[in-house]
Formats: structure tokens, sequence, C-alpha cells
């Protein structure tokens, strides 16, 4: 699978996170110009197709990031499914309901960004949808059972667009076990001058990377590898920076309130960081156990949100403390869990380790 890596933030938040939030956030400015033609890319690594490709041939050239959600599959997954059902109940986010519409009414989603980080930045979102169903408000068809979102040149350009995967299809491969036959999240960015001064701004990482390549999925465990690259060559000491930047911003993600509440920071402290070349890998394993855990909490946030306006630190514990505690319930991931259990199952680590 070659070079690669994951999870970085400071101040607590996720370097996902982070990427996924400028994404969205760059939904809503509709700068002009059309996207930047580019040259056709070196063939992909061969990986089993994902949600996302069905998607990714009408997203049109230019794109600097493209995120990716398998919707379906989260409903689907035993303990996300009960998860993404509390996120989208009526009123759970209400701030956020028109960034969710698409997901409540899709099966797969993939976010395109332009000129990220420019005043000019741009997003375009597509949908796998039900035909015979109801669309996001706002969106335009572009063809039975797909529908887009954003500025109307580039949904126009998106209309227009039938070709070959885009020009980051090796990049976006490259983050995925080779074993690995499905995806929830995948996140893979090609990052300018612009972009790369945002990121820094936002994360605090130095170098920040040029290029980055994220998987993530969950089947009765959770895993995620994010490969970042420093791109410096003439920086004989990038990629040990890099390395350096994302374990710090690691370490202040475990700390952080809503890791600790959660009860991320076991799996965390579990994780791997190597350099090959420019490159970084991080791989983050959670579980099965507390998987089902964290997104039990995870719950229970969403239910207290309404009291935790008011006063976030008592409505949030009372409602995850619940009745009787018992050992696998949601509040027992307070207490530690024997070290044997925090190791990444056999399976999941071979099927991470790269070729």
């Amino acid at each position: 699978m070659g070079d690669q890596v994951t999870p970085g933030r400071r101040a607590g938040a996720g370097l996902a996170a982070a990427l996924v939030g400028a994404v969205l956030a760059t939904g809503s400015a509709c700068g002009g110009g059309r996207p930047v033609e580019v040259a056709s890319a070196p063939a992909a690594p061969l990986r089993a197709a994902t949600a996302g490709d069905a998607l990714l041939t009408q997203v049109p050239p230019g794109a600097e990031v493209l995120l990716e959600l398998d919707l379906a599959r989260a409903r689907a997954h035993a303990a996300l499914g009960p998860l993404f059902a509390a996120l989208l109940e009526p009123g759970a986010a209400p701030a956020a309901a028109a960034a969710l519409g698409p997901l409540a009414s899709g099966t797969a989603l993939v976010v395109a960004s332009y000129r990220v980080g420019t005043a000019d930045a741009q997003s375009l979102t597509l949908v796998a949808v039900d035909p015979a169903g109801a669309a996001p408000p706002g969106a335009t068809e572009l063809r039975p059972g797909v529908v887009a979102l954003g500025p109307p040149a580039l949904v126009a350009v998106a209309r227009a667009t039938a070709a070959s995967p885009p020009a980051l299809a090796p990049l976006r491969a490259r983050a995925m076990p080779e074993g690995a036959e499905g995806a929830v999240l995948r996140v893979t960015a090609e990052l300018s001058f612009d972009a790369r001064l945002e990121l820094a701004k936002q994360l605090g990482l130095d170098p920040p990377p040029a290029r980055i390549s994220l998987w993530a999925d969950a089947l009765d465990d959770a895993a995620l590898v994010l490969l970042v690259d420093s791109a410096e060559a003439e920086d004989a000491r990038g990629p040990e920076r890099l390395e350096a930047a994302l374990r710090g911003a690691a370490r202040a993600l475990e700390e952080a309130p809503a890791t600790r509440l959660l009860g991320l920071t076991p799996a965390l402290r579990g994780a791997t960081f190597q350099r090959v070349g420019t490159w970084v890998k991080a791989t983050v394993v959670v579980p099965p156990g507390r998987l089902r855990r964290i997104a039990a909490r995870a719950r229970a946030w969403i239910a207290a949100r309404p009291a935790a306006a008011a006063r976030p630190d008592r409505a949030v514990d009372s409602a995850l403390a619940g009745p009787a505690a018992r050992p696998d319930s949601a509040d027992s991931a307070a207490r530690p869990e024997p070290a044997a259990r925090l190791d990444p199952p056999a399976d999941s680590a071979a099927k991470l380790e790269a070729p």
C-alpha cells in the first residue's frame, strides 16, 4: 500500500474533522470562475469500489479536496446506525439543519471543494438518492438517482461531466488498505499554497501537509488510516517535523473535553505513527466494545443538547449517568479498560499493514 498517515489536530479537534469542517464551510462560498482543468493522473492502485465511486465521475475537474460519506453503510451499522438516526432527529441539530438535509435523504455523498483557502472558494455536493424519493431542498437533478447542490455554474459543469475518475484518484486510493471492502468516510486533498496556509492557521501544523489521503470504516470495530505528505523535498527534516506536529495534535485531542466525554482517549493513545519518505502514516483502531460505548455516549450527548444549551456540564453528565450503571453501559466508558482490550484485533492489524 506504500507510504501513508493518521489523525491530527490542535486545541482538541481532529484533522479529519477540521478538514470536513473546512470543506463544508466552503459550500456557501460561491466564488466565480470555472474549475481549473488538470492533467490526467497516473492509474490508481487497485482497491474495492466504495460508495463515492459512482458519484466521482460527475465531479468537475480541478477539485482540491474530496469528502465522501457512505450514508447507507453508516445507517446499517449496529452502533453507528442509531447514532446517525439520533443526529437526524428533528431538533437534534437545528443550526445544521440545512447541512444535514443531504444526509437525511441520501445513500452516498461527495463534497468537492475548489480554490480552498481563497476568497473564491466554492464547493459542490453530489448526493445519491432514491429516484422515487424526495431530493434535498434546492438540489438539481444531474441524472436519475444523483442530485447536486452548489453554485449554479459548478452544478452546470457537473451536469455536463461524465468523465473518468478524477485526477485525485491515485492519492484517494493510497490510504485505503488493500484488503478493505468498503469505507464510511474518505477524504482526499491536494492542497495549494493558499490552502496549506489556511490549514496551518486552523491546525497549527508546521509544516502543513500538501497531500492528504484518509480512509475510515466500521465493521465490528472501527479503523482509520490517515496519510499526510509534507511534499518538501528540500526540507530534510520536514517529515520529522510533520510527524512531531501530528503526534502533538493527537495528544491535544486526547485531552479535549469532548474526547474524554465520549471515551475516545484510549483509542487515540493507541494510535501508531510511521514515516515513509516524505509521508507520515497514522492509524487508529477502536475495538468493538468501545465503539458501541462511544456511539451510546454520543447519542446521550445529542439527547442532552436542549438542556446543555443552558448548562452543558450538568445536562450532559445527567444524560450520560442514566439509571443503574452496567459493565457494558454507556457510562462505563469513563472507566479504564484492561490493556488487552485496547489492542487492535488481529484481523484489523493485518488489514491495515502496508504491504
